[in-house]
């Protein structure tokens, strides 16, 4: 009986360390014992592990030019977005099931074990929902966090924003402005000149680098 206080002590400080540890940074919005991997759907294909980013919804992405990229920035009109509405059947066949549970179900992927926290390669993130432009590596910093995090989008109309009052608090949370799937959270303990931190889930993205960008982009139109 003693052996079975400790365990069942241990295990509910292990739930509360890993509840107060997403007070303080973007937690999963459907537990926090799956941050720990611990239900069985977090497995295979869900499971998300360094440097192997999932492949969904890749096919198509024509990477922006440096010129487009310049005019894009430079919008500030929602109006001038072409919105994209996909049936919630449509979006399970377009993308993987973990990239659906952050993409549609406001999910969030593990720290440290996810593709792009420690990529340093100069290029643009799109959403992987739509391919819309979200955010440009020269705003990418180290947060320390174990997401990916940057201290602008790439464009006013590249990121719209939804209060998120899930987990006992209110919190800015972040979707692309196109299709409205989340990408992650904002928050105000970043750097200068912003002072925002654009805290974001690798899953929601497609890096594309620059030195593959050319490559990429005559694919899509022999594709096309």
């Amino acid at each position: 009986m003693e052996k079975l206080t400790h365990f069942i002590s241990g295990s509910a400080a292990f739930v509360l360390i890993l509840f107060l540890s997403g007070m303080y940074s973007d937690v999963p919005q459907t537990g926090a014992a799956e941050a720990a991997g611990i239900h069985l759907h977090l497995t295979g294909d869900a499971m998300m592990t360094a440097d192997t980013p999932d492949r969904g919804n890749e096919a198509g992405l024509v990477p922006l030019t440096n010129e487009e990229i310049e005019a894009f920035s430079k919008l500030t009109d929602y109006s001038e977005i072409e919105k994209v509405t996909r049936s919630d059947s449509e979006w399970r066949e377009l993308v993987t099931r973990s990239q659906y549970r952050i993409l549609r179900n406001e999910g969030t992927e593990l720290p440290w074990r996810n593709a792009y926290n420690s990529e340093e390669r100069e290029g643009v993130y799109y959403c992987r929902g739509c391919h819309h432009p979200l955010f440009s590596s020269e705003a990418k910093y180290d947060s320390r966090t174990g997401w990916p995090s940057f201290w602008e989008p790439l464009a006013k109309i590249s990121t719209d924003y939804r209060e998120d009052n899930s987990w006992f608090m209110t919190r800015t949370e972040v979707i692309c402005a196109r299709c409205d799937s989340h990408l992650g959270h904002v928050f105000d303990d970043g750097p200068e000149p912003t002072g925002l931190r654009y805290c974001m889930n690798s899953a929601a993205m497609i890096f594309v680098p620059d030195e593959e960008r050319d490559a990429q982009r005559a694919s899509a139109a022999s594709v096309n």
